[in-house]
């Protein structure tokens, strides 16, 4: 993890040069307290909270450090605040503190490539954050805090729109009670965040949540088949909710009651919710992971089986990235970040048409076993003998472990 790290600290060293188009921009204006400016310039895809979240570390580093090596100082915080939370949320489906299970999967979610790549792939640590707010957010869920819910889950929100699908999965699996008050509250606190900047400059606030510019890097079988703008905003912005108002539909089904006694349902849920977008958006970028991967490293807390499956998959994805110079998609679109904007491309090329496909399919597959493993553990809750919440229940090894199973 500690190498991890450094190699992060590397690349972000250059994209802070390189690349001043999303949060730096943001940040900076706040330190600056204009918020008319915080959305201005290039298009930027996310919202306020990491800004809010990195002004302190900013303005204390900026002084000695000047204002390029503060910015990374700050991006490299969230990385740190992703840690304790995912201490929380392992500790959250039955893992034992300070053991080597927790030790493992601390390690697969915060050195995992999916998390790592918000920072050497493209420089988002906003996404970092975004996955530290959630994690933390189903800690709190698990243990009935709705307030403090509410607060994170309204944080991860106002920091990157994906976050909406934590909210959807944690409110319809709360019980009954709480669910009114956690999703009024979660929007209340995005709301807070979010009405200070609209009312300083609409426009540009508006557009960098609405974040209508998408990209198209063919390194998965959606990039493929979206060949005009009108398809890659249907399958980048539209269809992954979609999917995930019926993975709550179903939820509601199976679940009607709540699943906060069975915390290890409420993970594969999401793992399966946030994992819906990488499978069907055409940008491909690998970080677009990260929430659905480290959701996954929770699920069977008692086995090693996911977060071995989660590490395995990040670097099976790393390995691909590094294929598609030697094999691209398309002619004229060789290595990881070829494509971009660009809807005409060359001629298709067999192999690296297949290692698309094949990524597509692998994801579909981790979904897939989501899904088998939420209808396993919805079973339990519904309505199975004392024995069998008990053998569903976070914490116990269960016979046939496998890896998938």
């Amino acid at each position: 993890m500690v190498l991890g790290v450094a190699a992060v600290a590397a690349a972000a060293a250059w994209h802070t040069t390189a690349d001043l188009s999303q949060q730096q921009v943001l940040v900076e204006a706040l330190s600056h307290g204009r918020l008319a400016d915080a959305f201005a310039g290039a298009p930027q895809t996310s919202g306020p909270g990491f800004g809010l979240f990195a002004l302190p570390f900013f303005l204390v580093a900026r002084v000695p450090l000047g204002t390029d090596d503060a910015y990374l100082l700050a991006s490299l915080a969230a990385l740190a605040a992703l840690v304790p939370a995912a201490v929380a949320a392992c500790r959250a489906v039955g893992v034992t503190a300070r053991s080597w299970g927790e030790v493992g999967r601390v390690a697969a979610i915060v050195g995992g490539v999916p998390v790592l790549s918000c920072y050497w792939e493209a420089f988002h640590p906003a996404d970092v954050l975004a996955v530290a707010a959630s994690l933390a957010a189903f800690a709190t869920w698990s243990r009935r805090m709705t307030g403090a819910t509410a607060a994170l889950l309204g944080f991860a929100l106002a920091t990157r729109q994906w976050a909406v699908i934590v909210v959807a999965v944690l409110v319809v699996l709360a019980d009954r009670a709480d669910r009114v008050r956690l999703a009024i509250g979660s929007v209340v606190v995005a709301a807070a965040l979010l009405i200070p900047f609209v009312v300083a400059n609409p426009t540009d606030t508006m557009a960098t949540l609405a974040a209508k510019h998408v990209g198209r890097f063919p390194l998965t079988a959606p990039g493929i088949v979206a060949a005009s703008d009108s398809a890659l905003f249907l399958l980048s912005r539209y269809l992954p909710l979609a999917l995930a108002a019926g993975l709550c539909l179903w939820l509601v089904r199976r679940v009607p009651g709540g699943a906060v006694a069975v915390p290890e349902l409420a993970v594969a849920a999401l793992a399966a919710g946030l994992l819906l977008r990488p499978l069907v958006d055409p940008a491909g970028f690998t970080y677009y992971l990260a929430p659905g991967l480290a959701f996954l490293a929770l699920v069977r807390p008692a086995s090693w089986s996911w977060p071995v499956l989660t590490v395995g998959f990040g670097v099976a994805l790393l390995v691909r990235r590094e294929l598609s110079w030697r094999f691209p998609t398309f002619s004229g679109f060789e290595g990881p970040m070829a494509g971009g904007a660009a809807i005409d491309a060359g001629d298709l090329q067999a192999v690296g048409a297949l290692l698309s496909v094949a990524e597509t399919l692998l994801v579909a597959a981790i979904i897939a076993a989501c899904l088998l493993r939420l209808r396993a553990l919805s079973s339990t809750v519904g309505g199975g003998s004392s024995a069998e919440r008990a053998a569903g229940g976070p914490g116990h090894a269960e016979a046939g472990d496998g890896l998938l199973g």
